[in-house]
């Protein structure tokens, strides 16, 4: 985002049972025990190496870890693997250039799958949406989250905005003044790779920076039934907190520079955004979750870590706050947008512990 403006448990016996004879059926039916998909690669991407110094919550150093759930996810067997439902999705690992036809007309998104990728185990996917006046390609290197999609088995789709953005309400661009369909255009999405990878559904997850942050609030107040847990970064909602009605409590991570000039901590800036407490008070309300100033989950240097739980369906809350930090993705590469990355949280690693934490339950 520039000078413009920026926005946006175990199986019962009986389910055990079905679980192994529909597999046993399959096995019959197709003369395997498994199914094996393509597995060529696209155009490679220039190797990226975050900054891992220090902890980051979800590690060792955060409680929340411990939390993980370890109960089989629901098409899945007890020892990760699919159920039959993946047979035949035959997307190959690589990184590409989707190119698709969502709301009438030609959008796209960059696609990246890590090379240890297995068709026939459910894997999860994360999508993260880039700040207005950025691309699906400067997010992605400037977060440096396909080092971390590779480390942690994730399928990674960085969806290009209209106009340089995407419709989060209030924000950003065109995108919001033409109200672009970018709900559409996410739906589309997950269609698509449904159809190609064996997507785990409990496990989709959104994320962004600036304007992408704000549309991730987007998905989690209007897409609850296919995103499991959003993060945000340097981006609060984008509509009226009244009109956030997910279906379902959603898990939110919210990462914020206190010092961020374009979309200040305390609401207002460019585009008059709301505030960093009444973007997570509405989810930690919504999400009904333990009130107070919440638990210290990390703490280094410039940054804190609070979260709120519990919450109805383990829904938590957490947001970690950079003392003066600018408009920046932590641990990533210097954006000119205010101020610096802070180098003692690793956002995409934070991320993608708290998703890993956090299925759709």
């Amino acid at each position: 985002m520039g000078a413009a403006r920026e926005e946006d448990r175990c199986y019962g016996l009986s389910m055990r049972l079905r679980v192994l004879m529909a597999s046993f059926i399959s096995a019959l039916a197709l003369g395997a025990a498994g199914v094996t998909g393509a597995c060529g690669s696209g155009d490679e991407e220039a190797a990226l190496t975050p900054d891992n110094d220090g902890a980051v919550p979800g590690s060792d150093a955060d409680p929340a870890a411990a939390e993980t759930s370890t109960t089989p996810l629901d098409g899945a067997t007890g020892d990760g693997s699919s159920s039959p439902t993946c047979a035949g999705k035959a997307g190959a690992a690589g990184a590409r250039t989707v190119k698709m036809t969502s709301g009438g007309i030609e959008r796209t998104f960059n696609l990246h799958v890590p090379a240890n990728y297995d068709p026939s185990k459910r894997t999860p996917l994360v999508l993260l949406f880039h700040g207005y006046t950025m691309d699906a390609a400067s997010i992605a290197k400037a977060s440096h989250f396909n080092e971390t999609a590779d480390k942690r088995g994730l399928i990674v789709a960085y969806p290009e905005g209209t106009g340089a953005g995407f419709n989060a309400g209030d924000c950003c661009g065109t995108a919001s003044s033409n109200k672009v369909d970018d709900l559409g255009f996410t739906r589309d999405i997950l269609a698509k790779l449904d159809t190609e990878y064996c997507v785990d559904e409990k496990r989709v997850f959104s994320t962004g920076f600036s304007n992408g942050g704000f549309f991730s609030y987007l998905l989690a107040c209007q897409l609850s039934d296919k995103i499991a847990a959003i993060g945000s970064v340097s981006g609060t909602i984008g509509l009226d907190p009244a009109a956030c009605k997910p279906k379902r409590p959603v898990p939110v991570l919210h990462i914020h520079g206190t010092g961020d000039a374009i979309v200040p901590f305390l609401g207002g800036g460019f585009g008059n955004n709301r505030s960093v407490a009444v973007t997570v008070d509405t989810f930690k309300t919504g999400n009904a979750c333990a009130t107070g100033d919440g638990k210290v989950v990390f703490t280094k240097g410039d940054v804190e870590c609070k979260s709120w739980a519990p919450c109805t369906a383990g829904a938590d809350v957490q947001l970690c706050t950079v003392a003066a930090g600018g408009h920046q993705w932590p641990g990533g590469d210097l954006l000119p947008y205010g101020g610096s990355p802070s180098t003692n949280l690793i956002a995409s690693e934070a991320l993608a512990d708290f998703f890993e934490a956090h299925p759709m339950k």
